[in-house]
């Protein structure tokens, strides 16, 4: 009984250890970024950098993280929280995104109850949307510094309506917030994990 415990406390700590990268941490930074620069421009490049940078997440984790911490199966049941999880995340991402594009097109032709209500609070609304997805990430992966992305997408938000902030602005500070982290998070993760002289792995499936 306590080798199974053991195996089991292993097997949990090798599977955060695997995603203590930060490479979900700069993309969803990346893709909050993306989302404020293309507020603050009306630029439709930058509308593309808000959810691009998804297509990244596993080749940046075949090249940075299975070199360095080598190719782990998860059990299935981990697989699939990983799956579900990431698949939350990314609709919602692309859901807020779209929805936003949507209420910026046709904004005029609310009643200006609901439109002066929504210029208000609309990044509130995304954010609390993001923070629905992070909170399940985290709810179904274990990772629990999730919650506290989930806690900053609310938080920003509101400070930057209570403080008057222009939305872009608090966007953007937001995303850099989660950036920064993610980017913290991989320079220690490499520094810790250097790669070893040994045979290239297999990549993620």
């Amino acid at each position: 009984m306590s080798t199974d415990n053991e195996l089991k406390k292993l097997g949990r700590k090798t599977y955060l250890g695997y995603h203590q990268d930060g490479i979900i941490d700069i993309i969803l930074g990346l893709c909050t970024l993306g989302f404020g620069i293309r507020m603050a421009t009306d630029s439709v490049v930058f509308m593309f950098f808000s959810w691009l940078p998804i297509l990244f997440y596993l080749p940046l984790k075949n090249r940075i993280t299975v070199p360095r911490y080598g190719y782990v199966r998860f059990t299935s049941d981990r697989r699939t929280a990983i799956i579900f999880s990431i698949t939350l995340i990314v609709g919602l991402v692309l859901l807020v995104f779209f929805f936003g594009l949507y209420v910026f097109n046709s904004s005029d032709g609310l009643p200006p109850v609901f439109d002066d209500l929504l210029a208000k609070y609309l990044m509130l609304f995304f954010g609390g949307m993001v923070a629905i997805g992070l909170f399940g990430a985290a709810l179904f992966t274990g990772i629990r510094r999730f919650y506290g992305y989930a806690l900053l997408f609310i938080i920003v938000p509101m400070f930057g309506i209570w403080l008057r902030i222009p939305e872009p602005i608090f966007v953007i500070i937001l995303g850099t917030i989660v950036f920064l982290i993610g980017t913290w998070m991989l320079y220690r993760f490499v520094s810790t994990h250097p790669i070893a002289a040994k045979e290239q792995p297999d990549v993620i499936e």
